[in-house]
């Protein structure tokens, strides 16, 4: 007997093994929905909540360049990272990852259980905003650079030292504690 869930869990731990395949659709669907025309989809139910960055409010508009976007999933994580010209390109690509997202992980009348979580969303998980953080890594959009943060240094030069002492070579980890 074949057992398919009408549904798939969030989190990383009540995951089943097909998880980041149904999350990267969600990534895919986004992606696809990105290149309609901006102002075509109906907004989502945290649209505004999603752009409130005085920054993100304060764009034109009206403007002719193009935007630039990068749209990525890494387990339930979902990162948008866009150039934006306009608002509207910022509300347009806010609305296509929640609506990708809600493609894999359909939306729950208890907005408690919803994949998008309201409760996140009221901490400004789902905000764009110039600075951001990732998954341990700090995108400064201002200053148009990415840090990492001290608990991922902290792996990465633990990973280089356990290299070092087992390989009996000298790696210096200054230049890394400095990234």
């Amino acid at each position: 007997m074949l057992v398919v869930p009408s549904s798939l869990q969030m989190g990383w731990f009540e995951s089943p093994p097909y998880f980041s395949g149904a999350a990267e659709k969600g990534r895919d669907v986004a992606k696809v929905l990105a290149n309609t025309a901006i102002g075509s989809l109906t907004p989502h139910k945290y649209e505004h909540m999603a752009v409130v960055h005085n920054k993100v409010k304060d764009l034109p508009k009206t403007s002719n360049l193009p935007f630039h976007l990068k749209c990525e999933v890494y387990a339930n994580n979902f990162m948008s990272l866009i150039i934006p010209t306009l608002l509207n390109q910022v509300k347009h690509v806010a609305n296509t990852t929640m609506y990708g997202i809600h493609s894999a992980f359909p939306p729950d009348k208890d907005y408690t259980k919803d994949a998008i979580s309201f409760i996140k969303m009221l901490k400004g998980d789902g905000e764009f905003a110039l600075v951001k953080n990732l998954i341990e890594f700090e995108f400064d959009g201002d200053k148009k650079n990415d840090v990492a943060g001290a608990r991922k240094t902290r792996c990465h030069v633990g990973n280089i030292a356990l290299v070092d002492s087992r390989r009996k070579v000298n790696v210096s980890t200054h230049p890394v504690q400095r990234i």
